[in-house]
């Protein structure tokens, strides 16, 4: 996997390039979609870079090292995780705020029924 990132390169290897750009996938929340374009254009730019081609080959890459991860929702005051027994609850434990994604999917819910309802 020491195979460089493009012909002549010397500061980055084409494994140690993927790594830092999932690495800012993940800290800047990017979606797999933005992730993709930003690989497609790379490419397009730099026609010699040895990169995967899309965002799942980047994932089997990645997984194939071993280095793959699992999202794990916390509360939004940090005072527990929704992980292992926890995982299927609503709200914190111990102060009773919901889930940042059961927010985000009630919001996404109530905003679909406004639509439908002006039809």
């Amino acid at each position: 996997m020491h195979a460089p990132l493009y012909p002549g390169c010397k500061n980055y290897s084409k494994l140690s390039f993927i790594i830092e750009l999932y690495f800012i996938k993940s800290r800047g929340k990017l979606n797999d979609v933005t992730f993709g374009e930003m690989v497609h254009l790379l490419k397009n730019v730099f026609p010699d870079i040895n990169i995967p081609d899309s965002f799942y080959d980047t994932k089997k890459l990645i997984r194939a090292l071993g280095c793959d991860y699992k999202k794990i929702n916390a509360c939004q005051n940090n005072c527990m995780l929704f992980w292992k027994q926890d995982e299927n609850f609503d709200a914190c434990k111990v102060c009773n705020s919901l889930d940042e994604n059961l927010i985000r999917l009630l919001r996404w819910k109530n905003k679909r029924k406004k639509c439908l309802k002006k039809f």
